[in-house]
């Protein structure tokens, strides 16, 4: 399964587009985040699995791979 959505950088006060694509597929259950350097994005794994259980959605047993 691939997915792509566009979302928004905030820096300071202006925004920036930023496109997200995502992946499930075969392999070990794991969550890996790329694209963008910095504590942010390793830190947002950890927000990623309890967001979609708070909304009602089962997450993959699978490997999910996330691209910014």
């Amino acid at each position: 399964m691939y997915g792509r959505v566009l979302g928004v950088a905030v820096l300071g006060v202006g925004g920036h587009l930023v496109t997200v694509e995502a992946h499930v597929g075969r392999g070990l259950p794991a969550l890996i985040v790329t694209g963008l350097p910095g504590a942010g994005v390793q830190d947002a794994r950890e927000r990623v699995r309890p967001a979609v259980e708070s909304a009602a959605l089962e997450w993959p047993l699978r490997r999910v791979v996330v691209n910014l």
